[in-house]
């Protein structure tokens, strides 16, 4: 009997998808706008400052949105936006990877399009004893993912190999 898919991405996931990127983007707002106000800049400074905001805005908006919930399950990913789920299976992850700087996200790129896409991008859940160091090891759940594609891929080698031998 299979096991139920267990969550791997953060549970603060929906937080940091739907909630967070308003707070920060009408901080960001307003903060451009006191600044403006406050401080004397010359028309050049003042679209300098603009164009700078609206880009770091755009892309926190961007990188937020494109966070999913996943789930490892015996074969498969099951990755979710909140609106639809869709199941991967394991033997189609190409890479496994941990970005090093921002949000610190998990990518997993993917051999075939899905319906979000080549790469799946995930916030992994907090480990405590990372805390001293986190900077400079991936998290326990990329290596875990890469173990798991790899005996997906094996386990598949195996039963490919077994019906030529037929």
């Amino acid at each position: 009997m299979a096991e139920a898919p267990r969550l791997i991405s953060a549970w603060t996931t929906p937080l940091s998808k739907f909630v967070t990127p308003p707070v920060g983007i009408g901080m960001g707002v307003w903060f451009a706008t006191r600044w403006l106000r406050d401080v004397p800049m010359t028309q050049a400074e003042t679209i300098a400052l603009l164009t700078f905001m609206f880009a770091a805005l755009f892309w926190f908006a961007w990188s937020s949105a494109n966070i999913k919930a996943v789930s490892l399950g015996d074969d498969a990913l099951h990755v979710s936006n909140y609106r639809r789920e869709i199941t991967v299976p394991l033997r189609d992850v190409v890479r496994v990877h941990q970005d090093w700087f921002g949000m610190r996200a998990v990518n997993i790129d993917l051999a075939n399009d899905t319906q979000f896409g080549r790469r799946i991008v995930f916030l992994p859940g907090w480990t405590f004893w990372l805390a001293p160091r986190w900077r400079w090891q991936p998290h326990p759940i990329v290596n875990e993912l890469r173990e798991a594609v790899t005996a997906a891929k094996r386990a598949d080698l195996a039963a490919y190999m077994a019906t030529e031998q037929r």
